[in-house]
């Protein structure tokens, strides 16, 4: 599956069941500053961030994209949980 983002895109969460609260294998991988557990108690649709890695799911078909948001918190998130921002 070819990626729809790239590292560097400003993006906008647009579906929050699509994020990951413990992919440490992910966290670990990308360097993550919590590599055990990421809550998303504080992620609201419209959050917006910057991509600054992505990879594969080692599971299913997925892109995943690590992104910080505008309050320094990092998501790892899939791909259908987040557009691009401006939208175009």
């Amino acid at each position: 599956m070819k990626y729809k983002y790239k590292v560097g895109d400003i993006v906008e969460v647009v579906f929050i069941g699509k994020s990951y609260t413990s992919y440490d294998t992910k966290f670990k991988l990308l360097n993550f500053q919590n590599k055990d557990v990421n809550p998303v108690f504080h992620l609201k649709k419209g959050d917006k961030g910057k991509i600054w890695a992505r990879t594969k799911h080692e599971d299913y078909e997925d892109n995943l994209y690590a992104i910080v948001l505008e309050d320094f918190s990092e998501i790892l998130i899939g791909e259908a949980g987040i557009e691009q921002y401006p939208k175009e």
